[in-house]
């Protein structure tokens, strides 16, 4: 980009505006003004510097006011080396080299003077200096009177005060480590090198994770950290998890728990509850060693259990356990009776129509019960299949009986003849040629009204109406640059070089 654009304080850019260049398939900047030369026009920079070799041939650069004024300021407070008047200068002057007086000097002389001073052997008046270690250092003091040398000895440095890298055996063990605990992958995401710095260590407390920092600029991304990997601690003598450790002496729990239940019959009073150990609390159970309950009977009114089952008598050998936890006689009938009769009869029984309250083998029922053949159903006839003897022989109703209404949940087979009314209830008309209504769509898709009272072929043109597609009714990321026209462009902002060509301009941060 050139330079001085744009005319703001920072006097940068921090983009590039560039379009996309469809024969070279790349972008290129909107427009880049180059510098001026002693033969081409161009961009100008203005400068108060006044000691720049900047000249026409790399770059025309203009001088400002302030830095012709400074220029003039220092011609006019230089003393000149061709005149012959006296000149005076008002303020101590200092020379970086050696002055050279052949007319001699008046006045005092502040500075280094070549050769040996008698009388500047030792200070007139003797000097105490101190130095001291830092802030909250120690001081040593000495005096000085210039006849000899001196030395001082600092009884304690402030380490705040040190700069540089200390030597890794002069800081104790104990401050070396420096590990942080973060609740999550997104709190230590959110870390800064002002809590921790590149080697220290961070621990993810929801996954048990440890990781090193391996550079604190990238601290938001995984490429700042790098995990523990589980061989480091094989050996730890001293754990508060030992989740990777072969060997941890002293842990204060595993990472994985253990889990016992022991079950004994099905009642809730022999079962035992269940509990997990993981070695952070002492855990004691007992096992009932009682063998498990009788089975237990079933009533017409509770369900029974499992156990043991009643010992059989001797003689019981032809008996089953029934449901009631009794052994029973297979076969075995106490007693019959008839539902006429009010008490039970043993040995050979006989049951005849009375015993039941059945009518006698001759008795007719014409006048309650419907005939075999012919006669008038005058109530409800209930049953769950009503077929005819032979397949596609008979006719349910005759064009001189009809019937007034027929209701069934499913027709199976063909319908002959017309059906009146409306099929308000129908799910599949598999065979309607057509309907006797109209429809119309409204809202925010519409259509004219149209007939569906035809056998042809239906045709509705629907319009969507304008500024029904908004925001709200696209999925998020539904529309991407694939599903634009051709000669639809869009504008990229990013750093990476865009790819898609519907991208036409980009905007390079």
């Amino acid at each position: 980009m050139a330079k001085g654009n744009p005319n703001d304080s920072t006097m940068k850019n921090n983009f590039v505006a560039k379009v996309y260049d469809p024969t070279l398939k790349t972008y290129r900047p909107i427009y880049v003004a180059p510098d001026a030369t002693n033969n081409k026009r161009g961009e100008v920079w203005l400068s108060d510097a006044i000691d720049a070799t900047y000249s026409a041939a790399t770059g025309v650069v203009a001088a400002t006011p302030k830095a012709v004024k400074t220029v003039n300021d220092n011609a006019n407070n230089k003393l000149d080396k061709t005149t012959a008047t006296a000149q005076s200068v008002t303020s101590p002057t200092t020379f970086a080299g050696r002055v050279t007086g052949n007319g001699g000097f008046t006045g005092n002389l502040t500075g280094n003077v070549t050769g040996n001073a008698s009388t500047a052997t030792k200070l007139k008046t003797a000097r105490s200096i101190s130095v001291k270690g830092g802030n909250n250092g120690g001081t040593g003091r000495a005096n000085f009177d210039g006849s000899g040398n001196i030395s001082i000895t600092i009884p304690s440095i402030d380490a705040a005060s040190v700069t540089g890298v200390l030597p890794l055996n002069t800081i104790p063990h104990g401050a070396l480590e420096r590990l942080v605990h973060v609740a999550n992958k997104t709190a230590r995401f959110q870390l800064t090198n002002t809590q921790v710095q590149t080697g220290d260590s961070v621990i993810q407390d929801d996954t048990g994770v440890m990781y090193i920092v391996v550079d604190d600029t990238r601290l938001n991304s995984d490429t700042g950290y790098q995990e523990y990997k589980a061989g480091t601690a094989l050996k730890a003598t001293h754990a508060a998890n030992a989740d990777n450790a072969t060997n941890a002496t002293t842990a204060n729990k595993v990472g994985h728990s253990l889990s016992v239940r022991v079950t004994y019959g099905t009642s809730s009073a022999s079962r035992k509850q269940t509990f997990s150990f993981n070695g952070s609390a002492d855990v004691s159970f007992d096992i009932d060693t009682t063998k498990p309950e009788v089975m237990k009977a079933a009533t017409a009114n509770a369900a029974g259990h499992s156990g043991l089952v009643p010992a059989p008598a001797a003689g019981s050998q032809n008996k089953f356990l029934r449901g009631d936890g009794t052994w029973q006689v297979a076969g075995e009938v106490t007693g019959v009776k008839g539902n006429a009769e009010t008490s039970y009869r043993k040995g050979n029984v006989n049951l005849t129509c009375a015993n039941i309250g059945a009518a006698t083998a001759n008795h007719n029922h014409n006048t309650s019960y419907l005939k075999l053949s012919g006669g008038t159903l005058t109530g409800d006839l209930i049953s769950h299949t009503v077929k005819p003897s032979a397949n596609g022989t008979y006719t349910l109703g005759a064009s001189n009986a009809q019937w007034s209404y027929v209701y069934a949940t499913k027709f199976v087979g063909n319908l002959t003849g017309n059906v009146e009314g409306n099929a308000t209830s129908a799910t599949n008309a598999q065979s309607a040629n057509k309907f006797n209504n109209t429809v119309a769509l409204r809202g925010d898709i519409t259509t004219s009204t149209t007939s569906f009272n035809t056998v042809n072929p239906i045709t509705m043109t629907t319009t969507i109406g304008n500024g029904k597609v908004t925001s709200a009714k696209i999925a998020d990321k539904a529309v991407t640059n694939s599903k634009l026209a051709d000669d639809v462009g869009t504008v990229y902002v990013g750093t990476d070089t865009p790819t898609e060509e519907h991208i036409k301009l980009w905007v390079k941060i």
